[in-house]
């Protein structure tokens, strides 16, 4: 459980390829720029995350180094960044136990913490969800998308994780894709808070890993509305729990 006045928001998405790093550090970058040097983003893909990449930082420490002491990179919004750990140590052979310590001493540290999750829902992403305030979940509009999160979304619920404000993130929102805004809510059973529309603007900035958070856009890119949307519903204190 979160201290009090601690954000600890997770970001979760079953399955790859849903845009789900790109919205971790648009987040993260976003909100530190309303409180720099408050904000971490810690990479829980211990395997294959590429929230480093996505920022081009050069970052080599991991959960486990930062918490026995090493120092989290630091990109030039102010945001803190545990990356994925650099080593050839598979982390399954880590004791949950001690993942879980270096998750609560990491974020033991920050007022906010940004956790972007591997694509399943293993051990550390489940000591994650279990200690959220805050749920970013991210679907695209395809059925297979809508279907594993569904299922996602009662995982969660099975955790007895009914604490955490939950966020419904639309991601490359698009009439081309073939199912319509109306067909998520049916299918998840809520409606979407936040729909980030398909804008070129987004693959640009993953490209040139300068997040459109980063700097200011008025009268910018569509995507940039969107994402201060987004931050808007994080930044303020936890509202109430959502509710099926």
């Amino acid at each position: 459980m979160a201290a009090a006045g601690r954000r600890i928001i997770v970001v979760l998405s079953p399955k790859g390829g849903t845009g789900k790093t790109t919205v971790s550090t648009h987040v993260a970058v976003g909100l530190a720029r309303r409180r720099p040097d408050d904000v971490v983003l810690v990479d829980l893909d211990v395997a294959f995350g590429d929230v480093a990449p996505a920022l081009l930082l050069d970052a080599r420490h991991g959960l486990l180094d930062v918490a026995r002491g090493a120092a989290p990179a630091r990109h030039r919004s102010g945001v803190h960044v545990v990356a994925a750990p650099d080593t050839d140590e598979p982390l399954d052979l880590v004791a949950d136990e001690e993942l879980e310590h270096a998750l609560d001493t990491v974020l033991s540290r920050y007022a906010i913490a940004v956790l972007d999750t591997g694509a399943g829902f293993d051990p550390v992403t489940r000591a994650a969800v279990q200690r959220a305030t805050d749920i970013v979940l991210v679907a695209s509009l395809d059925v297979p998308s809508l279907l594993a999160l569904r299922k996602v979304m009662r995982w969660v619920d099975g955790l007895g994780q009914t604490g955490a404000v939950r966020h419904l993130v639309v991601n490359r929102a698009t009439l081309l894709a073939g199912v319509e805004l109306a067909d998520v809510s049916q299918t998840l059973g809520t409606q979407p808070d936040v729909e980030i529309p398909d804008d070129p603007a987004i693959a640009l900035a993953v490209t040139a890993g300068v997040p459109l958070t980063e700097h200011d856009h008025e009268g910018g890119p569509p995507a940039v509305a969107a994402f201060e949307r987004l931050l808007d519903r994080l930044t303020p204190a936890p509202r109430r729990p959502w509710r099926r």
